[in-house]
């Protein structure tokens, strides 16, 4: 993975804070933060292919159990 200048290390000056706010407001995430909407995806990604099964009572059947592993 590349590194990537953080916002942190942008400076921007007073007279620039207008553009900065725009910046942040108008900015796509994919454009403003590239890992983070990578990570995203991959989430997102994990949730629609995966069953995660989860007990609702501190008590479940058997198979459940072994499912979860």
């Amino acid at each position: 993975m590349e590194k990537r200048e953080s916002l942190s290390k942008k400076t921007f000056s007073r007279k620039d804070e207008g553009e900065y706010s725009n910046f942040l407001l108008e900015e796509n995430l994919s454009e403003t933060d590239p890992d983070t909407d990578l990570i995203i995806g991959f989430e997102e990604n994990r949730q629609a292919k995966k069953l995660i099964l989860i007990p609702s009572e501190s008590i479940c059947p058997k198979a459940v159990r072994q499912a979860l592993g």
